[in-house]
């Protein structure tokens, strides 16, 4: 009981604290009791709970694990219970991969409840009587051992399992699908994923996703020219069983890329991670985003997303992703803009057809190599960001620590970066181009074209003024033909206007 009143008290702290400030969201922090359990290793909400995973928390045995769940009320979010199993195992690690619906969570233990071989266990909960309840476990079926899976995913009552390691049958990992009966919570395998022709070291599953009839997962490869420049398998429910649709890769295929290293579908969206493609004028491995609009049944690429012009070798941008309707939320768990590693999370909203960084998370508390954004979750404007090598005490333990921004990505916050608050005149462009910018804290303008080359950049105050506004002109004689985007960045946040080069 002192547990739940110490954890309801720090919210409502804080909740009176982000009251104050609107437009950058202060973080509402959960913070785990014990030390070095790595809470938050993996974060996911939905619009009655957050869940935060602590696999290597020791309990009566060494790196137990536990899954801890936050129940949503009139006065925020209050620690409502603890998921562990008993007896609780040596390194089972209970939590390590978890993935939740409305009426599931489903998580992974690294043993088997029945052999304990180290093969893995799949655990079923599903609320009941306002907590959840632990209503089935099941070993993975390999016909020959498999680990337990790197990634998971669930949508309604079907469960995806990726296994992207080496198996007596399978040397490329697979794919594997459950179906939970509703009636009796009986789980029952329903089809297995395993697609031809790859290459021998190529690892299937590395990360999966699923939304009602529409199923993706990552492959990463470890041989071949491009080592690790990775692909998307896409499939559909069709005729009662899952069939391949398309598969995905990066525009660049660069060696290492690891396109895939993070997935999310929420249709018609899907956003797909290459956490170390390099940019393509830097040449600095700093990742990229790839945003996918589904027309039925055929995915358009419509974005290619990086982060800012700080952004440092290997920050990892896009090792997470996660997607509500039109907001994007995008993780670099190594970003160093508060020190070495510290983390950060960016957030993206689909305004039309475009899609712009209305804000940059960065937790409060972070220290060296905490790694926030490792993990992410998006529920209407509202992010959780995991932030688990983080010291939340004296003693410099990685106890890791959870934060939640209210309305990262409002409506109102994107209010103050609209047409009254940029304006470009000519568009289409010829020679001349001229920026109005109704706000005197600006602090670059930088032009990219659509490929992201950088075109021009402009730190600092304007030249002139005219009404108020600050005055920025730009000769584009020298660009070439084609979508230029032109991103203001200032206090108030970041904003990207489309403008057409047609030239004479």
């Amino acid at each position: 009981m002192k547990r739940t009143v110490f954890l309801i008290i720090i919210l409502l702290q804080i909740q009176a604290l982000h009251a104050q400030e609107f437009v950058i969201a202060k973080p509402e922090k959960i913070s785990a009791i014990k030390t070095q359990d790595m809470f938050g290793w993996q974060v996911s909400q939905n619009k009655d709970f957050i869940f935060a995973t602590a696999p290597f928390e020791d309990d009566i045995q060494k790196n137990v694990g536990g899954i801890y769940v936050y129940k949503k009320d009139a006065m925020g979010y209050r620690f409502l219970q603890r998921l562990v199993l008993v007896p609780g195992a040596v390194n089972a690690k209970f939590g390590s991969v978890m993935a939740h619906s409305d009426q599931y969570l489903v998580a992974t233990t690294h043993y088997a409840v029945k052999t304990e071989k180290g093969i893995g266990t799949i655990h079923v909960y599903k609320i009941d009587g306002g907590k959840w309840q632990l209503t089935q476990s099941f070993e993975i079926e390999t016909g020959g051992g498999a680990p337990p899976p790197s990634s998971m995913a669930i949508s309604g009552n079907t469960i995806v399992l990726g296994i992207p390691a080496r198996t007596k049958l399978f040397p490329n990992g697979f794919v594997s699908i459950y179906n939970i009966d509703p009636a009796t919570n009986a789980v029952v395998a329903k089809q297995r994923i395993n697609p031809e022709g790859l290459n021998s070291y190529d690892k299937i599953g590395y990360q999966v996703a699923i939304e009602n009839d529409m199923l993706a997962f990552s492959v990463l490869s470890a041989n071949g020219i491009n080592k690790n420049s990775g692909a998307v398998w896409l499939y559909s429910y069709r005729n009662n069983t899952w069939q391949m649709l398309t598969k995905l890769s990066s525009s660049e295929a660069n060696e290492h890329d690891k396109f895939g290293s993070s997935i999310n579908i929420k249709y018609p969206n899907i956003a797909i991670g290459a956490m170390r493609q390099s940019d393509n004028t830097s040449q600095k491995k700093c990742g990229a985003v790839y945003v996918y609009r589904m027309t039925g049944q055929k995915p358009s690429l419509e974005a290619i997303l990086g982060p800012d012009i700080a952004a440092n070798h290997y920050d990892y941008f896009g090792c997470s992703v996660s997607l509500a309707e039109d907001v994007l939320a995008v993780g670099a768990n190594s970003d160093d803009n508060a020190g070495i590693n510290t983390g950060a999370v960016y957030v993206f909203k689909r305004i039309g057809s475009d899609w712009q960084q209305v804000n940059k998370l960065i937790g409060s508390g972070v220290n060296n190599d905490a790694l926030f954004g490792s993990s992410i979750s998006v529920y209407g404007n509202d992010v959780v960001c995991s932030s688990h090598l983080e010291e939340t005490d004296t003693t410099k333990q990685d106890h890791g620590s959870v934060y939640l921004f209210k309305n990262a990505a409002s409506p109102e916050i994107f209010k103050n970066l609209g047409e009254n608050y940029v304006t470009l005149y000519p568009n289409p462009i010829i020679d001349n181009v001229t920026i109005y910018i109704n706000d005197e804290s600006v602090r670059k303008i930088i032009v990219f074209d659509i490929s992201g080359r950088i075109l021009a950049e402009v730190k600092g105050g304007a030249l002139e003024t005219q009404n108020n506004s600050l005055v920025y002109t730009f000769d584009t004689r020298r660009w070439g033909n084609g979508n230029l985007i032109f991103r203001v960045v200032s206090k108030k946040g970041i904003t990207n206007i489309k403008a057409a080069k047609s030239g004479q």
